[in-house]
C-alpha cells in the first residue's frame, strides 16, 4: 500500500493494519468466516424456509393438533398401564369400541416400553453409582441401552394419535385454589427469601464413574435437592 492506495495484492487488513500504524493505534484485522459446504447449506435452508413468518403459524398448528395431544395420551397411557378403559377416563375421551382392541394393543407396547426403559434407568444408576465395581465396557453398553430404550419410549407417544379423535383435552388441568397456593408460597417476603436461600449444609454431591468417549470422558453429578417439596 502507498499513499493512501491499496496496490493489487495487498489485502484489506494488511491496508488497515499500515494505516493503524501510522495513527499509532491498534491494528485491525477483518476476519471472513470460513464456513463448510454444510453450514452454508444449513444457513441457507433456514434462512430461506425457517425464518419466515409462516413457520409460526405452522409450528404453533403443529403443537396445537399434533404434539401437545400426543404427549396427553402418552402421559394418560402411563396412567392406565395397559387398561384401555383406565386410558379413555384418564385422557378422557369417549369410548371408541371399533378401536378398542387396537387402541389395547398400543398401550400394550406402550407399557412394555416403559418397563424396559424404567428397568434400563434402574440398572443404570447400579452400574454408575452402586457401591460394586463394573467393568467400563459394561457400563457403555448401559448408557447406550438407556438412550436407546428412553428414546424408544419417547417416540411412543405419537403412535397414540391415531387412536384418539381430532379434539381431545391438550393438557389435565389441575389449578390450585387459592388457599393451597397461600398455603405453600404465603408470607410475603420474608418467606420468599428464605425459601431461595442456600441451606445451612449444603447437600453431599456425588460423582458416577466415567465412560471413554470420543470426545473425552463422561461422568455424572447428583445430589439431594435441598427443596422439601422436591425431595428428589
Amino acid at each position: 500500500m502507498k499513499d493512501g492506495l491499496t496496490a493489487p495484492g495487498d489485502s484489506v487488513a494488511e491496508a488497515l493494519d499500515a494505516g493503524a500504524s501510522r495513527a499509532a493505534g491498534p491494528a485491525i484485522h477483518i476476519r471472513t468466516p470460513q464456513w463448510t459446504m454444510g453450514e452454508k447449506m444449513r444457513r441457507g435452508f433456514v434462512g430461506t424456509f425457517v425464518a419466515r413468518p409462516w413457520f409460526d403459524t405452522a409450528t404453533l398448528l403443529a403443537l396445537k393438533h399434533m404434539f401437545f395431544p400426543s404427549a396427553r395420551l402418552w402421559a394418560a397411557a402411563q396412567e392406565a398401564a395397559g387398561n384401555t378403559d383406565q386410558f379413555y377416563a384418564a385422557v378422557p375421551m369417549p369410548v371408541r369400541h371399533e378401536h378398542k382392541d387396537k387402541l389395547g394393543h398400543a398401550l400394550a407396547n406402550v407399557e412394555q416400553a416403559r418397563v424396559a426403559s424404567r428397568a434400563i434407568e434402574q440398572e443404570w444408576q447400579r452400574v454408575f453409582f452402586g457401591p460394586d465395581e463394573t467393568g467400563v465396557e459394561h457400563r457403555q453398553a448401559v448408557e447406550a441401552a438407556r438412550l436407546t430404550l428412553r428414546h424408544a419410549y419417547n417416540g411412543m407417544r405419537f403412535g397414540l394419535r391415531a387412536h384418539a379423535p381430532w379434539n381431545i383435552p391438550r393438557a389435565k388441568l389441575a389449578i390450585a385454589t387459592p388457599d393451597a397456593v397461600e398455603a405453600v408460597h404465603g408470607g410475603g417476603l420474608d418467606a420468599f427469601n428464605a425459601k431461595i436461600r442456600l441451606p445451612s449444609t449444603l447437600p453431599k454431591i456425588e460423582q458416577s464413574r466415567l465412560i471413554p468417549t470420543p470426545q473425552g470422558r463422561d461422568y455424572w453429578l447428583r445430589f439431594q435437592s435441598p427443596s422439601q417439596r422436591l425431595g428428589d
